[in-house]
């Protein structure tokens, strides 16, 4: 009991806050699982975001069955180049009406395949639905487990507030010993020549190597190209027509020779609404673009700071393993003047041994993080790299509040969100226009043998009688919009939990390593120095020595991994802020 209570003590010094419980769910708290699941089916944005992409595919069934717009025909056949009327009985003003009737079937075959779409927008939406419910159920269970943990850990804190009172009056009172303090104190906390690789290197190497990132930079160079071709007018026809007498032979044209050149023309406006959706698309596809970048770049990062760990625990074990040989010759020397057992120096060895099998697990995650580093840097797995040299940043003042403000203005999905927005808001406008018909302007000049050449000009107009189909692909477009809405909103709201959830990750990893590097290691350290001492004199047994030195060892590689930890949580951060916080600046800019 004194020692458990002095251990507490030390406990209560360094980490008495982080027993402090913020909020527990109380024993009267109504909340049951199905009414949290019910109330994510009604009102979460990804599933109403896809129940209006359902909506919206439902849309384009009549779409596809419709049959395309009559065209009605003006124009003047036969005009003399003089543009006489009435030189020529054979010059006419002809009014048409056309209709393209599509293959019998052709239609319906469209319309099962718009069906198909939809049913799958409807399986996407139900498959959504699932994952909502199977996340809000595993959440809930989460939050249930975790408060009932803090109701008893705050229990379990007031007993203990009593133990470690009766271990200071203990101590005071000199009926514990300094050494048994720090042994105890040190072992209660521990239970909580290459070249060098820069942080900035890899992070370099990645932007510019990675296979994905490239595709992905790829594909919105093509799309940068669209706003160009959805702006430019559809190429004009020419055509030659020749007319011989039965007979004639070749070549066409002794009787009449036709030249034509027709040029059609998009209602007004709509040519621009057409770059602005593509355009709208080629930005969404930047910031795509920019989200696997981030991505790409938190896995190196990640991969590196745990390199970094791996790296100094490796250093760390080796230095370790120096001392064990030292503590190894000091019981040898026991051993040879009589003051000791042969056993000291065969437990010397085995702890040896032992070390030997750590440092070739080590060795093997260090080749396992290396291949993983190169295969996000676009390298062959075996390639060589140096020691992980940069170690994550300690300071950081920014708050939560000040971060999701700022992940608000620099994550790339909630950029893209936006842009899905603007860009459905052009397709609506463009759907609007598509009520005005387009129209063609044609220009024809006949030479003939026995007569004068004449010109004939034609003016073409598309008629939008089959309303049904551009009355649906408005409200088509109607529902993108209110679906990209949605996404934004559901795009916002995940920020803010991932920033918080980050920034309190981050919060855990620098207390966890503040508490190894500014008290655990020192007391491991003073602990092995005094067992190293006790020995040398004899008041102190071999096992005590042994359990002391595996307790440096356990501690120096905790703090290792600890600040491998504390880069790792930054990173996690910065991918959900979309800063680069180790540089203080945005990584995002409007594509």
């Amino acid at each position: 009991m004194l020692l458990f209570g002095m251990t507490m003590c030390v406990l209560s010094v360094h980490a008495q806050d982080a027993f402090k419980p913020t909020a527990i769910i109380s024993s009267h708290d109504s909340l049951t699982v199905a009414e949290v699941i019910r109330d994510v089916l009604k009102h979460n944005d990804r599933i109403a975001a896809a129940r209006y992409m359902q909506e919206a595919s439902e849309r384009k069934i009549s779409v596809a069955g419709a049959w395309d717009d009559p065209m009605l025909m003006l124009g003047v056949v036969n005009l003399p180049t003089s543009f006489d009327f009435k030189m020529d009985p054979m010059t006419m003003k002809m009014i048409g009406l056309s209709q393209n009737i599509p293959y019998a079937g052709q239609k319906g075959l469209q319309s099962k395949a718009a069906r198909a779409e939809a049913d799958a927008a409807a399986a996407d939406r139900h498959a959504v639905e699932v994952d909502m419910a199977k996340a809000a159920r595993f959440a809930f269970a989460d939050l249930y487990y975790r408060s009932k943990s803090m109701g008893d850990l705050a229990s379990q804190h007031e007993l203990l507030r009593d133990v470690v009172a009766s271990a200071k009056a203990k101590l005071t009172t000199s009926q514990g010993n300094q050494e048994e303090f720090l042994a105890v104190a040190g072992r209660a906390q521990s239970s909580g020549a290459d070249s060098l690789l820069s942080l900035e290197q890899v992070v370099s190497a990645v932007r510019e190597q990675n296979a994905l990132v490239r595709s992905s930079k790829a594909m919105w160079d093509a799309l940068k190209e669209r706003p160009a071709r959805a702006r430019a007018l559809p190429n004009p026809m020419l055509s030659y027509r020749g007319m011989n007498r039965a007979g004639d032979g070749l070549p066409w044209g002794k009787e009449e020779k036709n030249f034509e050149i027709e040029q059609e023309f998009p209602w007004f406006g709509k040519r621009g609404l057409r770059g602005q959706v593509a355009l709208r698309e080629a930005e969404a596809q930047g910031y795509e673009y920019q989200t696997m970048v981030q991505d790409a770049v938190l896995m190196a990062k990640e991969t590196y700071f745990e390199l970094y760990s791996v790296q100094r625990s490796l250093a760390i074990t080796r230095a370790q393993e120096t001392l064990l040989r030292q503590v190894e010759t000091i019981a040898l020397t026991k051993y040879e003047v009589g003051e000791v057992t042969q056993q000291d120096v065969i437990k010397a060895q085995a702890e040896i041994s032992m070390l030997g099998v750590q440092l070739n697990d080590l060795t093997q995650q260090e080749a396992a993080l290396k291949a993983t580093l190169n295969q996000l840097l676009n390298r062959p797995a075996q390639t060589p790299l140096g020691i992980a040299a940069t170690a994550p940043p300690k300071d950081f003042t920014l708050t939560p509040e000040e971060l999701a403000k700022l992940a608000q203005q620099n994550r790339p999905e909630v950029l893209q969100a936006r842009v899905n927005i603007e860009r459905g808001q052009a397709e609506r406008n463009l759907m609007n226009k598509e009520f005005w018909p387009d129209y063609r302007l044609g220009l024809e000049y006949r030479s003939l043998r026995d007569m004068d050449d004449l010109v004939m000009v034609q003016v073409s107009i598309d008629l939008p009688l089959w309303r049904g189909k551009y009355k649906a692909g408005a409200r088509e477009a109607t529902k993108m919009v209110e679906s990209a809405k949605l996404s934004l909103e559901a795009a916002e709201r995940q920020t803010s939990a991932d920033v918080q959830s980050a920034f309190f990750r981050l919060q855990s990893a620098q207390r966890t390593f503040d508490l190894y590097d500014k008290s655990i290691i020192t007391q491991a350290e003073a602990r092995f120095d005094a067992s190293e001492a006790g020995y040398r004199t004899g008041r102190v047994g071999f096992l005590e020595l042994l359990e002391s030195e595996r307790f440096l060892l356990d501690t120096r590689v905790a703090a290792a991994m600890a600040e491998g930890q504390l880069g790792m949580a930054l990173a996690r951060l910065e991918r959900a802020t979309g800063l680069d916080l180790m540089s203080g600046s945005p990584t995002n800019q409007r594509p």
